[in-house]
């Protein structure tokens, strides 16, 4: 059976970036001009065997911006009939060469191109070398003007976010935007983010946002392809009063700090009222406290929080969760002014939140106390000293290592969940075998260390996490008995 295809070809419709830019004078296009890229097509294109076997015709309209290396980008299938046609499209374009990139000012730039190929069943075609003919391509627009536009849209609504006031997000996030050809956003793939929460904001809006004005080609609405860069940039204040660090009993004006609306007795209330146990909580009887430095801003509302502390990794997240329900605060005021003031927060996680800690803990940051082991630092290597049982072979080798391990001392003092993080031992021939004991002298150590001094909020005991390396060393007294000394340092 044979057939023809009718493949018509628009070339160098460029996008104007900025409303009112003239078009390029010099357009993209295939090397060799016109002819030569019908000639190409031509040769290569094949009609999909299924749809000769259905009698399936169709057009299919792609378009990709040509850079200024003459490669391609932002490639989207602004009209397609059929899947399998569309797939035959695509191939060709990936197999084409680089084209020539299109001139303004005799200085490459990026440029608009159409390719439209109808595919046409034996009896109905018409010769593509007697009829090349332009496509009418206007691309979508954003409330009446560019679509690159909508990134204004976004930073302007980022400005409300409660997740970017908060965690004081800034950055750039670069994004490929589809949309669909009634308007709405169908389809977008991250290129770049400096952080995972400010790309969930970037990509809430865009699924939010008003209705694109559709892109057209001859007419008909048509799916378009964009890169849109969204530069958020959070509005720190200035000058932040730490009143945690006055001492206000010497300050000769008026000063109000801020306040949780019915002060500590509302922020119970109010905790409990919200309250959520985490799945740490509720599946391992696990409790604590994370410690929150944040900004009570003059209008009352949270931003550029920081978790300081927290008992258990798990809290972190659910401390987030917290901030963002959080009503506005009354701000600090001097003289009666508002003014930004940093403000400490404790937010207790216990299994129920009748065992919530008392009222008098919540916020004014107490003294934060760490774990200490019973005599200090210098205490603990002397007890390692003494209690370590150097690997057998690693001392006849003379091998030396270290290994960082971390463990949990509890509210009691005891000490738990003891693992290795890294480490290393220092002998290229038997380098596994030799961490691997060190490492287990390292665990088998920790299980039966005494109590510690448990980190302390003011007066209260917190679980909190230590990293302490054990170094492994040992300095041979004498090589004829064997004789060695531990080394800790």
């Amino acid at each position: 059976m044979c057939f023809v295809l009718f493949a018509n070809i628009i070339l160098g419709k460029s996008i104007q970036k900025e409303v009112g830019e003239p078009p390029v004078k010099e357009p993209a296009h295939f090397p060799g001009g016109d002819s030569a890229c019908m000639k190409w097509i031509r040769e290569n294109i094949k009609y999909p065997e299924a749809c000769l076997k259905e009698g399936v015709e169709g057009r299919v309209v792609v378009g990709f911006t040509v850079d200024t290396d003459g490669s391609f980008k932002d490639a989207i299938a602004h009209i397609s009939t059929d899947a399998r046609l569309e797939a035959e499209v695509w191939r060709l374009v990936v197999a084409m060469p680089a084209w020539i990139p299109a001139k303004w000012k005799g200085m490459n730039t990026p440029s608009h191109v159409c390719i439209p190929v109808t595919f046409r069943l034996p009896g109905n075609a018409v010769q593509p070398e007697d009829t090349i003919f332009n496509v009418d391509f206007v691309e979508a627009k954003f409330q009446n003007t560019s679509k690159i536009r909508c990134s204004n849209w976004i930073n302007a609504h980022l400005k409300d976010s409660k997740v970017c006031r908060l965690r004081g997000l800034s950055g750039e996030v670069k994004v490929s935007v589809v949309v669909g050809n009634d308007g709405n956003v169908v389809e977008t793939k991250v290129i770049k983010s400096p952080d995972a929460n400010l790309t969930q904001e970037v990509l809430r809006l865009l699924n939010e946002m008003p209705r694109f004005k559709p892109a057209t080609v001859d007419g008909v609405p048509a799916r378009d392809r964009f890169e849109l860069s969204v530069n958020y940039t959070n509005n720190i204040p200035k000058k932040i009063v730490d009143f945690t660090a006055v001492d206000l009993s010497n300050i000769d004006f008026e000063v109000q700090e801020a306040s949780f609306p019915g002060d500590n007795t509302g922020y119970i209330s109010w905790l409990k009222q919200n309250y959520d146990a985490p799945e740490c909580c509720l599946d391992n009887d696990d409790d604590g406290v994370a410690v929150v430095k944040v900004v009570i801003e003059k209008n009352g509302l949270l931003s550029n929080a920081k978790v300081e502390f927290s008992s258990e990794p798990c809290f972190v997240e659910d401390t987030w969760q917290y901030l963002e329900k959080m009503p506005v605060w009354e701000p600090a005021k001097i003289n009666g002014t508002p003014i930004d003031s940093y403000v400490y927060l404790i937010l207790p996680f216990t299994k129920s939140v009748n065992t919530l800690i008392p009222p008098d803990f919540y916020y004014r940051m107490s003294s934060f106390t760490q774990p200490e082991f019973p005599g200090g630092q210098e205490a603990f290597h002397k007890w390692v000293k003494k209690n370590l049982n150097y690997p057998e072979k690693c001392r006849k080798e003379g091998i030396t290592g270290t290994v960082i391990v971390k463990f949990f001392v509890d509210k009691d003092g005891s000490v738990s969940g003891s693992k290795i993080v890294s480490g290393r031992a220092y002998d290229s021939r038997y380098r596994e075998a030799s961490y691997d004991a060190f490492a287990g002298e390292a665990l088998r150590l920790v299980t039966f260390m005494p109590k510690w001094s448990p980190a302390k909020i003011g007066s209260m005991p917190v679980k909190k996490e230590v990293s302490w390396p054990i170094n492994f060393g040992i300095k041979v007294i004498d090589e004829d008995t064997g004789h060695y000394e531990l080394l800790q340092k």
